[in-house]
């Protein structure tokens, strides 16, 4: 179990990185994106209660559009696994999950993340829900 939670919150945080790319921040204003960046940043150099703080600030932006809530929701997300809320990672990732926004690859890494997050809880039915999911939508990892 050890190894599969140090490889999904790679996964996740790789996810929620890649996202801050320039290329895939477009309409993303900078009173959202900076805190983000420097979230993202944070979480690349450990610091995970600190990225939760700029992630915070970031989602205390009034009228975000919804390319900004999906990088909100990812980052908070990837944030809050880091910090063992499992409860605020599993809200977050599935708005990303149900924001239509994601490919294929991405819809089973989110879903294969929340079925984790939920078997942290013990919550077998859930668990068992998101892992289909992650399956449906492709993943094929072992520890699925």
């Amino acid at each position: 179990m050890h190894k599969f939670r140090h490889l999904t919150l790679a996964l996740l945080t790789a996810g929620a990185l890649s996202a801050m790319s320039p290329a895939s921040a477009q309409g993303i204003r900078p009173e959202v994106g900076k805190p983000l960046q420097l979230a993202s940043d944070l979480l690349k150099a450990g610091k995970a209660k600190e990225a939760m703080a700029k992630v915070r600030e970031a989602d205390a932006v009034a009228g975000k559009n919804p390319n900004e809530q999906l990088m909100t929701d990812r980052m908070r997300g990837a944030a809050a696994q880091r910090t063992g809320d499992t409860g605020t990672a599993i809200q977050s990732f599935e708005a990303v999950f149900s924001s239509g926004k994601l490919g294929g690859a991405e819809q089973a890494q989110v879903a294969e993340s929340i079925a984790f997050a939920y078997s942290q809880n013990k919550n077998w039915p859930k668990t068992s829900e998101w892992a289909n999911k992650a399956k449906q939508a492709g993943g094929n990892s072992a520890s699925l």
